[in-house]
């Protein structure tokens, strides 16, 4: 057995140099990665919580929404509306609205459709009952904290 030439000594310490070298450079990008990624789920976390939580209460307020118009409750309805609405809608005029639709009381409404849209939730709404079917849209922002009607619409 021989020792190796001092070339080949030379050339095993760069091998060896430079394997560590772009391991340590990958352990570094590595590590970045994963303290950015770390830190934006951290942030995100509160973000994404606060939007489910506002999702589920906003689902929530429609359909109480729903539910007070269909059991001819519409003074609780109408409560649940938004200054806006409030300001261009009188409740007489929200009451005649629900009364030239008879499908919208005493009947069951079901949500076929939620989403978020710029900071509006946006229900799609069926109504069945006795005296037919019909289907709505509504939409609810948050004034002052809470979920609100903003706009209530009937085809």
């Amino acid at each position: 057995m021989s020792t190796p030439s001092p070339a080949e000594r030379s050339s095993s310490r760069t091998i060896t140099i430079v394997v560590s070298v772009v391991a340590g450079i990958v352990l570094l990008i590595v590590l970045v990665c994963g303290g950015l990624g770390y830190v934006l789920i951290k942030n995100l976390a509160p973000f994404v919580t606060q939007m489910v939580n506002d999702m589920q209460v906003a689902q929530g307020v429609g359909q109480a929404f729903a539910g007070d118009i269909s059991n001819g409750k519409l003074e609780n309805a109408y409560a649940r509306t938004s200054a806006s609405y409030q300001h261009g809608t009188s409740i007489k005029q929200f009451q005649d609205l629900v009364a030239k639709h008879p499908a919208l009381t005493n009947g069951s409404p079901s949500i076929i459709n939620f989403q978020l849209v710029n900071n509006t939730v946006v229900m799609q709404v069926t109504f069945n009952g006795p005296k037919g079917s019909t289907q709505c849209t509504v939409h609810m922002i948050k004034e002052n904290d809470e979920w609100k009607v903003d706009r209530f619409t009937i085809p």
